[in-house]
């Protein structure tokens, strides 16, 4: 069995997490030449590529299962070695998650777990369809997410439901939804996406 030097890990993850291997270099107090030298270290353990060269650097598939593996890695190591290291550096806890739950119940639902522990969140906003991607590629540990399904190694647990009340201002009402709130209507409507991306009704 294949095991890697977290050393080298640590390397390609600050690489991803950095944008590039001059700044990864910095991060680590290293040369940029030991870095290329790590990661090439672990390309050459797996045989395959782990990087992919572009600006700025993004994993492949398999180096997305290897930052998985560190996040997991590190999370374990908070967990057993916490009650030793109080008062030392913050818990990086990296969580994918849409722009409505942020902007209303995740907060306050954290508060309590954040008063009492070192942790310091890195919160990723995407769409609700799209935040499991970023756990798949081991961008972040959990995520708020509209799939039933869990990845291998997760677990899934049923948060509620958010509801939402549909209001319009009377002259848009009127000129845009004069006969209530068919499709038809909507397709014409004008509407604000939270990116490209963002689906809205189809014909």
């Amino acid at each position: 069995m294949k095991r890697p030097d977290y050393r080298t890990l640590q390397a390609l993850d600050a690489v991803i997490r950095e944008r590039g291997f001059e700044r990864a270099a910095q991060k680590l107090c290293i040369t940029q030449s030991a870095v290329s030298q790590r990661i090439k270290q672990l390309e050459n353990m797996f045989g395959q590529p782990l990087l992919v060269r572009t600006v700025p650097p993004r994993p492949t598939e398999q180096g997305q299962k290897l930052l998985a593996l560190l996040r997991q890695v590190e999370l374990l190591e908070e967990e057993w070695l916490g009650d030793e290291q109080t008062g030392s550096t913050p818990l990086l806890l990296s969580l994918a998650v849409n722009a409505d739950s942020l902007a209303t119940w995740l907060l306050p639902a954290l508060a309590p777990v954040l008063a009492d522990s070192p942790i310091r969140l890195n919160l990723q906003v995407e769409d609700e369809t799209r935040t499991q991607e970023r756990l798949r590629r081991g961008e972040v540990v959990g995520a708020v997410s509209i799939q039933h399904q869990a990845l291998p190694s997760c677990l899934v647990d049923k948060l509620g439901a958010l509801d939402y009340l549909f209001v319009a201002s009377k002259p848009f009402a009127e000129r845009y939804l004069p006969n209530g709130v068919p499709r038809s209507s909507l397709l014409i409507a004008p509407a604000v996406a939270f990116d490209l991306e963002d689906g809205r009704p189809q014909a």
